[in-house]
């Protein structure tokens, strides 16, 4: 019994020492080579990998002259979701050395300008986005008097007026019909002016939600009306909450 628990005990210590060893290994093991993956959302491509590697050297040195040891992956991940245009970041480091880094572009709903020369998107999660100087973004572009309240992220409460334009141009980009045709907001406090891609009529509606019934209203007269009688022949188009569409005629030219 005493020489079986003995090679038992003897047995246990060989695989701490071996599993040691091989900690003690990996860890001073260099990383081999970084391997960036972005995720895009949509068609538009902003985040570049060269870029990002570039940033990454900047501010943490040449990765690949680090031993795994050194790799602090929660620093790394967080300093990439700091970074313009970075929903999220994962990073992590694979047993042959290789640092994995996985990233995700924001997507970008609404293009803004205000009225003291400042323009930035929102994203989907209400963060502000800087504009790339290389590659923009296919999104709705609004014009508003109202500034945000902090200089990274639109407040539903204290950003009331921008709230409302992030939520337009997001029941907007889910219909089929008005997310290739609306191209710009134009808001004021009375009214929300839509400008079409095709046209040269705009469309009024209420400053203030629900708008859910108007827009379905404007896009079953895209689809079915204008086929028979286009929408050349108005000069502006007024949903109605309560099911129908007020269309005034051009002036007839003499």
């Amino acid at each position: 019994m005493k020489s079986k628990r003995l090679r038992y005990i003897i047995v246990v210590l060989a695989i701490i020492v071996i599993v040691l060893l091989s900690n003690l290994m990996l860890n001073n093991m260099k990383v081999r080579n970084v391997d960036i993956q972005i995720e895009y959302p949509s068609k538009d491509q902003v985040l570049d990998k060269t870029k990002l590697q570039q940033q990454l050297t900047l501010h943490f040195g040449n990765l690949t002259q680090l031993k795994r040891k050194e790799i602090h992956t929660q620093l790394i991940q967080q300093y990439l979701q700091q970074q313009n245009f970075v929903s999220h970041a994962h990073v992590s480091v694979t047993i042959g050395g290789i640092l994995k880094i996985l990233v995700q572009q924001s997507l970008p709903v609404i293009r803004i300008f205000d009225t003291k020369g400042h323009t930035y998107y929102i994203d989907d999660e209400l963060n502000i986005l800087q504009l790339n100087t290389e590659r923009c973004t296919n999104t709705i572009i609004a014009t508003t008097p109202y500034l945000p309240t902090n200089p990274t992220k639109i407040d539903s409460i204290k950003d009331r007026n921008l709230y409302l334009l992030y939520q337009l141009a997001t029941l907007i980009n889910q219909d089929s019909i008005l997310k290739y045709q609306i191209s710009q907001i134009y808001q004021n406090k009375n009214s929300l002016i839509l400008v079409p891609q095709i046209g040269s009529h705009t469309i009024t509606l209420s400053s203030q939600p629900p708008w859910d019934t108007q827009l379905h209203k404007l896009s079953a007269l895209y689809q079915q009306a204008f086929l028979y009688n286009g929408w050349d022949n108005y000069s502006n188009l007024n949903p109605q909450p309560y099911n129908q569409v007020v269309c005034t005629k051009k002036a007839i030219e003499q």
